[in-house]
């Protein structure tokens, strides 16, 4: 799938600007100054390479300066789906899918955006495009007057923040309707035809684009909006009714997501002494160890090989008012308590200040970040990131048939998969 960026010119033509999705190869630089380039696997002391044609090299680790490993997600049609009511409901909905039929039962009211849905969904990241058939609205049985089934884009499942809905209703009719981060709404009719309609939403960043079509195959755009999306949104099908309490149901068939994979939550991160990093959670300490979970694992690693723990990395413009010089815990009212960090209960944090004593806070929600030690970058010959975040330093490795091992100059021992690692880096050439 291409992401199609639409630019409307002031005579109304239409410029398109397509952005792959297609995943990139792995690659891998020597010392000798070769690169490769193909789907690289680790064997016991080398690193394999598959290029085109199925041909393969073997690079030792001695020869390694780089590798690169593509951990993009390509696109694809996910597999699982969730349902979520949005906004107040009489009864909660169902739905059962199988070979991209999705048979949805809901009874709630969706005259207005803000009202009540059903909403079967995925979490999508900033590129994405689902496509549907809705069969007609409109039968002899009286609750089928009252079927609205379409598509939707949503910020939050509470029914408020940035929108758009894609629906079908009874008497031929289609509607689009959009909503800003300011409550502002507005909405265009379209017709559906008697045989039902193919429906199709885009999203390209923060650029919303709704399609309509009679076969599925020459498509009508009805709508084209700019909304504030976070990087995170949510694609799926919607069904309710105008009649507030009575129970529909609608078979969605050709049903396909496809998109480029949700962007990951930044992992909170202890930060090691020599600029190590370990992304996962805090689990607790004892004082003179402190308890991590990462990478699959647990990890102790001594209080005295740790500069910092950051528990919202996301809060990057307040942990900047940390003075690397000064010990002590930064909350998230704002509020900056000098002091140790001490044992506590596990998933608590327990900081000994001079002017407010010994107090305790939650690792989580309540505390932005702790500032131990300032970091004193040491030498390493390598240098490991992973996808989760994770940055490992080490002067010795070994390639094995089960993945990559080490040991981290302030973490300890490790071995990580092969498919957990994102680069691996040369830093000295001896």
């Amino acid at each position: 799938m291409n992401c199609l960026i639409r630019l409307v010119s002031a005579r109304g033509w239409l410029a398109f600007l397509s952005v792959s999705l297609t995943a990139h190869a792995d690659t891998l630089a020597t010392l000798d100054g070769k690169s490769f380039t193909g789907k690289i696997s680790v064997e016991s002391g080398t690193f394999v390479i598959t290029r085109a044609g199925g041909a393969t090299e073997r690079v030792p680790l001695a020869n390694v300066r780089n590798v690169a490993f593509d951990r993009a997600i390509a696109t694809t049609q996910p597999a699982t789906w969730t349902a979520q009511s949005v906004g107040p409901v009489p009864a909660e909905g169902h739905f059962t899918h199988s070979n991209g039929v999705f048979h949805v039962t809901g009874a709630a009211t969706a005259y207005q955006m803000d009202d009540g849905h059903f909403f079967v969904q995925q979490s999508v990241g900033d590129t994405a495009q689902l496509t549907a058939f809705v069969p007609p609205q409109v039968a002899s049985r009286f609750q089928d007057k009252f079927k609205v089934a379409g598509l939707a884009v949503l910020a939050r499942f509470d029914g408020s923040g940035p929108a758009c809905l894609l629906l079908s209703g009874g008497s031929k009719t289609g509607l689009t309707r959009w909503r800003t981060a300011t409550g502002k709404e507005t909405s265009k009719s379209f017709t559906t035809g008697s045989q039902g309609i193919w429906l199709r939403l885009e999203r390209c960043a923060q650029q919303v684009t709704a399609f309509t079509s009679e076969d599925g195959k020459a498509w009508r755009m009805v709508g084209n909006e700019l909304l504030p999306l976070a990087e995170a949104a949510h694609f799926g099908l919607l069904v309710a009714g105008l009649k507030k309490g009575v129970p529909v149901s609608v078979a969605f068939s050709g049903v396909d997501l496809q998109h480029a994979g949700t962007p990951p939550v930044p992992l909170p991160q202890l930060r090691l002494r020599d600029g190590g990093i370990l992304s996962g959670k805090f689990l607790g300490t004892d004082g003179s160890v402190v308890r991590w979970q990462a990478l699959g694992r647990e990890w102790n690693v001594s209080l005295v090989n740790v500069s910092r723990l950051l528990l919202e990395p996301r809060a990057e413009t307040q942990v900047t008012r940390l003075r690397p010089e000064r010990p002590g815990a930064l909350l998230a009212n704002g509020d900056f308590v000098d002091g140790e960090l001490l044992a506590g209960e596990p998933g608590r944090l327990r900081i000994s200040s001079v002017l407010f004593g010994i107090r305790s806070y939650s690792a989580e929600g309540s505390v932005l970040a702790v500032h131990i030690r300032d970091v004193a970058q040491a030498g390493a010959e390598f240098e490991i990131h992973s996808a989760d975040g994770s940055r490992l330093l080490a002067n010795q490795l070994e390639l094995r048939a089960d993945g990559i091992a080490g040991r981290e100059r302030n973490a300890g021992e490790f071995l990580l998969r092969g498919a957990d690692v994102s680069e691996l880096r040369r830093l000295t050439v001896r």
